[in-house]
């Protein structure tokens, strides 16, 4: 039997994810992070599967990205235990929660390569993110990332009236104004996503034009090799705007000494992003490396792939703190 988990299912879920998933595994042990992440009322956002002796036997997390009637979600830890003895159970799993009504999209960042060709045999569309960099070009050093001998450093428009400011969880913003991005994210969803989060400190920060706050974005810093990086993990707004705030984006790798700020995306245009400096990453290439993971560090290009059970790549809008791709391990 397939059902929706509820808050008497706690315990067992964080026992299996130790036993199947990963010993020790964040959401293995702590409990309170379990159910930041996870609780929806009483209800606990996993699909399981029981077996004839009442245990599980196979589960699927997902995360809902708004408070909405009909949330885009992404799935996360998907696992089917060996004794189940089903080898359909995992699409079964993806195929209860599609089949709920109650998610506009199901979609997952971060998905095995190996498993594209399964989601494409399932109709889903898939992709993978691109990753951009922006370079602090006061440093001569480089500890975490490995940049090519020469490295053109960049370019920046007129600010025309823009500014780049710090937010905290009072600020305003018309979030329903990108109720066709998928993933749509509400203020209710924001706020407790990244001003909530009981772990990680993002910073928050605001495009001002004319006076209102134009678009956001969210950034957090990553350090390794006693150095330090910032990393942007989400963005709402138009990406045109970001060619008139990134000589201010610069200013701060420079008065903190970021060797730079990296941002993985969907569906941003990418002659926007060039313009405001970022240099895309090819995760093939060497000469060029900025790393993905920091627990542990590891020097190198990642790909991040994704499905969506969407027709095709519009309106997708994807970055780094979707899902569980910046959640601590």
């Amino acid at each position: 039997m397939i059902r929706l988990a509820n808050l008497h299912d706690v315990d067992a879920i964080m026992n299996f994810i130790h036993h199947e998933w990963k010993e020790n595994h964040i959401l293995s042990k702590n409990k309170d992070f379990f159910l930041y992440e996870h609780r929806a009322g009483t209800e606990i956002n996993f699909a399981i599967s029981i077996d004839d002796d009442q245990q599980i036997n196979g589960l699927l997390g997902f995360i809902p990205s708004s408070y909405a009637e009909k949330a885009d979600i992404c799935t996360v830890i998907w696992k089917v235990a060996k004794r189940a003895g089903n080898p359909m159970l995992g699409m079964q799993l993806l195929e209860f929660l599609r089949d709920l009504g109650r998610f506009r999209t199901v979609m997952s960042v971060g998905i095995n390569e190996k498993t594209i060709g399964i989601y494409k045999y399932m109709n889903m569309y898939t992709g993978r993110l691109k990753q951009y960099v922006l370079v602090n070009p006061a440093l001569s050093e480089m500890r975490i990332a490995k940049l090519p001998p020469e490295m053109e450093s960049p370019v920046f428009s007129d600010p025309e009236s823009r500014k780049l400011i710090p937010l905290d969880r009072d600020f305003s913003f018309n979030f329903e104004k990108y109720i066709n991005n998928i993933q749509y994210k509400d203020a209710r969803y924001f706020n407790k996503r990244y001003f909530d989060h009981p772990i990680y400190k993002y910073n928050v920060f605001g495009i001002v034009y004319n006076k209102s706050i134009s678009s956001i974005l969210v950034m957090r810093v990553e350090s390794a090799e006693q150095s330090q990086v910032l990393r942007i993990v989400d963005f709402i707004g138009d990406e045109s705007e970001l060619k008139y705030i990134s000589k201010e984006l610069c200013e701060i790798l420079k008065d903190n000494k970021y060797e730079y700020a990296d941002f993985f995306c969907y569906g941003l245009g990418d002659s926007q992003l060039k313009q405001a400096g970022f240099i895309e990453v090819d995760p093939d290439a060497e000469a060029l490396i900025i790393p993905n993971y920091f627990q542990p560090f590891i020097r190198k290009n990642i790909k991040v792939n994704f499905f969506s059970d969407t027709e095709g790549p519009d309106n997708l809008r994807l970055f780094k703190a979707d899902g569980d791709q910046d959640r601590p391990n």
